[in-house]
């Protein structure tokens, strides 16, 4: 009887812990139908943390304390929420591994670890206990970098389709760079000496990627072509990949030396050439398809490159003791000021048109 009686009773708690379990998950699906008042890709999300975080950097850098700590406000406030839903998602980690391997959910996936390094980055300069988080962030960003490394790689050995390679792939190159650059930071802050060897290690893988990844790019558009349709915002980090690789390299030239100095130049250098072209692009893309260039989310993929090469020339700059690239870096925050301003109204002007 005892056991007819708790087997009557189970499927009446089961329901009860099932509409229990429900309530944080239709919470947190409330506050991202506030934040994302339109659809977007799940991996691209985070690229409005990046954008925004990386804008910060530039202002504080120029001098601009106020602008840098009230982005750097907003990227928490957009960063905090969506790291919960994906922790949320992180109770079924052999799904999401599954997902990872594909290169349409993976490469963009490498935009979480960009957030949490790019955001740790801005945090380290805020105290030792700012400092803790980053290097918590820091910690999260290398688990998840080397899950997707690994995902990926199983899933594209001896069958990467080179129809597929697109902008956004660069995101590794920008999830690597990122972890460098952070270590760097830490370490200067006074985190252990190893951090610094890592970010060495991490400094030379990424370029290796970016010259592998910009050479698929670059095979596509030879063999394959580009249609305007496909000139996608996300082309971007053509120009944000090098830029970021010329940060990293202003980074770690304490303990690399002049090898670091070059790299910076170079770096610099392949990411001023890549800006005229994409510019070049969009206007082509905007002929051909009689129209003038339009907001979408994707544009925060935009903003990112742009606000990169403004930090990254005023490091550059400093560490080559060229002043009229630090100056270039400086003016160049307007221009991703100004494109972050543009984007965020295309954000507030779809939320207001889907607001009740």
């Amino acid at each position: 009887m005892l056991a007819a009686s708790g087997s009557r009773a189970s499927p009446s708690k089961s329901s009860d812990a099932r509409e229990r379990g429900k309530l944080p998950q239709a919470a947190s699906f409330a506050v991202m139908a506030w934040l994302r008042p339109h659809g977007r890709p799940w991996a691209g999300a985070f690229n409005v943390v990046m954008a925004t975080a990386i804008v910060s950097i530039a202002s504080h850098d120029a001098g601009l304390k106020a602008v840098s700590l009230l982005l750097l406000g907003l990227a928490v406030l957009a960063f905090v929420p969506l790291a919960a839903l994906d922790l949320g998602r992180a109770r079924h980690p052999l799904v999401l591994l599954h997902r990872a391997g594909f290169p349409g959910q993976g490469f963009p996936a490498f935009g979480f670890v960009a957030d949490t390094c790019v955001l740790g980055a801005r945090l380290v300069g805020l105290g030792a206990a700012m400092r803790a988080v980053a290097c918590a962030l820091l910690a999260a960003g290398a688990l998840v970098w080397v899950a997707i490394l690994v995902a990926l790689a199983r899933h594209l050995a001896g069958r990467a389709r080179l129809r597929r390679a697109r902008g956004e792939w660069l995101l590794a190159v920008v999830a690597t760079e990122g972890m460098a650059i952070l270590a760097s930071e830490l370490t200067a802050a006074g985190y252990p000496g190893a951090l610094r060897q890592a970010a060495v290690g991490l400094w030379a893988l990424g370029i290796a990627m970016c010259v592998v990844l910009e050479g698929l790019l670059a095979l596509r558009v030879g063999r394959v072509g580009l249609k305007p349709r496909q000139l996608t915002p996300d082309w971007w980090i053509v120009m944000g990949a090098p830029a970021i690789i010329g940060l990293a390299s202003a980074e770690v030239h304490p303990a690399v030396g002049d090898a670091a100095a070059a790299a910076a130049l170079v770096a610099w250098g392949v990411a001023s050439v890549t800006i005229p072209v994409l510019v070049a692009g969009e206007a082509w893309k905007a002929r051909r398809r009689g129209t003038v260039p339009r907001f979408t989310p994707a544009r925060w993929t935009m903003v990112f490159p742009l606000g990169m090469y403004s930090s990254m020339s005023q490091a550059a700059g400093h560490v080559l003791g060229l002043h009229w690239m630090a100056a270039l870096g400086r003016w160049w925050l307007v221009v991703g000021v100004g494109a972050w301003l543009a984007v965020a109204g295309g954000e507030l002007h779809h939320a207001l048109l889907r607001a009740p």
